[in-house]
C-alpha cells in the first residue's frame, strides 16, 4: 500500500503527464493539422481520402506517413484503382479526351465507354520488373498491361504525387482520385464517359491505334 505521501506524489506526477499529453494533442491540432490541410489542398489528392494516412494516430504523424507515401515511384493496384478520372494526351497531336468512373476496376477489368472488345471489359495485370528481356525498365517502374495492348508504364508525378500512364503514343495523367465503389465492379454496361477536341479523331484506345512502346518508355536491353 502506498502512504498519504506517496499518493500525493503519484497524483501529482500523473496530473502532469494527463497535462502534457493534453498539451501534445491541442499543439498537435493546432500547428500540425493546418499544415496537412493547407499542403494536401495543393496535391493531386487528400491522402485521408485513399486511405494513406488512416493508421497515423497524431496529425504529424499524417504529415509525415503522406510526404513519404507521396515519394514513392512503385505504384501498387489500389493506387491506379483509386484514380476515377484520367486526361488522356495524344504525343503526336496533343489532342486530348477525358476516360472516366474508375476504368481500371478493383475485379483488374479495364472498362472504358469507347473500348470493349465484343461487348466485354478486358481483362489487366499490373506488372513489376523483371520484365521479358527485351524490356530494360527503369528502376522502381510498374507496367500495366492491358489485354491485347502493348505494355504502358506508370510513373509518379512527385509535384502533385499523382500518377502517369505512358508510352509511345500517349500520356494518361490522374486528375480525380477517390476509393473506389465496392458495388462497382461486376457491372456489365459501359463505365465512365470520353469526350474528344475532334469527332473525326481516332481514338487512341483502338487496338490497331497501339505500336510497341518506344526506347524512351522502355528501352531495350544490350
Amino acid at each position: 500500500f502506498l502512504r498519504a505521501g506517496e499518493l500525493s506524489t503519484v497524483a501529482a506526477s500523473y496530473a502532469r503527464v494527463r497535462d502534457r499529453v493534453a498539451w501534445n494533442a491541442a499543439f498537435d491540432a493546432q500547428l500540425w493539422r493546418p499544415l496537412c490541410e493547407r499542403r494536401w489542398r495543393a496535391q493531386r489528392y487528400d491522402p485521408r481520402a485513399v486511405r494513406v494516412v488512416h493508421l497515423a494516430p497524431t496529425w504529424r504523424r499524417k504529415f509525415i506517413a503522406a510526404e513519404r507515401d507521396g515519394r514513392r515511384t512503385v505504384a501498387r493496384a489500389v493506387d491506379i484503382q483509386s484514380v476515377k478520372t484520367w486526361r488522356v494526351t495524344e504525343r503526336a497531336t496533343a489532342r486530348s479526351y477525358v476516360v472516366d468512373d474508375w476504368p481500371y476496376r478493383a475485379d483488374m477489368t479495364y472498362r472504358s465507354p469507347t473500348f470493349r472488345r465484343d461487348g466485354h471489359p478486358l481483362a489487366y495485370a499490373i506488372l513489376e520488373p523483371p520484365l521479358p528481356s527485351r524490356y530494360c525498365a527503369p528502376r522502381g517502374s510498374t507496367y500495366i498491361q492491358v489485354s491485347g495492348l502493348p505494355r504502358i508504364r506508370v510513373r509518379r508525378r512527385l509535384r502533385d504525387w499523382g500518377w502517369d500512364l505512358v508510352n509511345a503514343d500517349l500520356v494518361l495523367e490522374s486528375v480525380e482520385h477517390q476509393p473506389q465503389p465496392e458495388d462497382l465492379c461486376g457491372t456489365g454496361g459501359a463505365a465512365g464517359s470520353s469526350s474528344s477536341s475532334s469527332s473525326t479523331l481516332p481514338h487512341p484506345e483502338q487496338s490497331d491505334y497501339f505500336e510497341e512502346p518506344d526506347a524512351e518508355d522502355t528501352p531495350k536491353c544490350a
